[in-house]
């Protein structure tokens, strides 16, 4: 009789556990940008690019662990692109500014046409980055504004800094800026993982080239210098359907 007794015990005891579970609950945030500012290329000169402050021991070893997790489930292309703000210019000819798209009657900067044709040719998803500060309209003072902090080394905040972390290739698409990235630029840089990204490089300019945005862009992450494409913005209307063909080929 104790022997079934101790027996039925167990057999409760073993139920009653059967009978326990739990719950696990996924969350996830995406950043998204809107439109922009600048574009056009001056007079080379070299400014140093500041480099972000080097991340302690035991944040970079967290770090590294999250983003080879990323690197495994990132796939897809995302077009990113900083443009000259348009709004509230009027209709303003593009004769007076070299850095201004006018098409059908619509004002868009050269960089952000740019990126509108190259995502609309792949499919891909499109982010405007945007700087907290809204630059000049008037472009002299625009100019003048971005030589000042790329000799200051000032890297302007951004509105927001855009999740990447679904995206394996990111085409920047971005101005030559007194033969340099626009200062925001590198808030954006220095602020995303790059771990298992490509960035694949787009630059318009009004006579200077890559300059030195390649080697600059390398610092920060694997650059496809390989299909890396530069134009110029005296040609950019008449280069559209070189631009969809270069996507093509991507």
């Amino acid at each position: 009789m104790k022997k079934r007794n101790l027996l039925f015990a167990f057999a409760m005891i073993a139920s009653l556990a059967g009978c326990t579970g739990g719950t696990s609950t996924t969350a996830s945030s995406s950043a998204d940008s809107t439109l922009s500012s600048v574009s056009k290329a001056e007079p080379e000169s070299s400014a140093e690019p500041t480099m972000p402050d080097a991340p302690d021991q035991a944040s970079s070893s967290n770090r590294t662990a999250d983003s080879s997790k990323q690197a495994q489930d990132a796939e897809g292309t995302v077009v990113v692109s900083y443009s000259w703000p348009v709004t509230g210019m009027g209709t303003t000819d593009t004769d007076t500014s070299a850095s201004i798209v006018l098409e059908n009657g619509n004002l868009e900067g050269n960089t952000a046409w740019t990126a509108g044709l190259i995502a609309d040719e792949l499919g891909a998803d499109q982010i405007f980055l945007e700087a907290a500060d809204a630059y000049p309209v008037d472009y002299d003072e625009l100019v003048d504004q971005a030589k000042n902090e790329q000799n200051e080394g000032y890297h302007p905040e951004l509105k927001e800094i855009p999740d990447l972390s679904k995206y394996s290739t990111v085409i920047l698409v971005t101005p030559n800026w007194w033969a340099d990235l626009p200062m925001p630029l590198y808030t954006f840089l220095e602020n995303e993982d790059w771990n298992g990204k490509t960035i694949v490089p787009v630059v318009v300019h009004g006579g200077s080239g890559f300059s030195g945005i390649l080697d600059t862009l390398s610092t920060y992450a694997d650059t496809d210098e390989d299909n890396a494409l530069s134009i110029s913005r005296s040609s950019l209307i008449e280069s559209e359907q070189m631009i969809r063909d270069w996507a093509k080929e991507l």
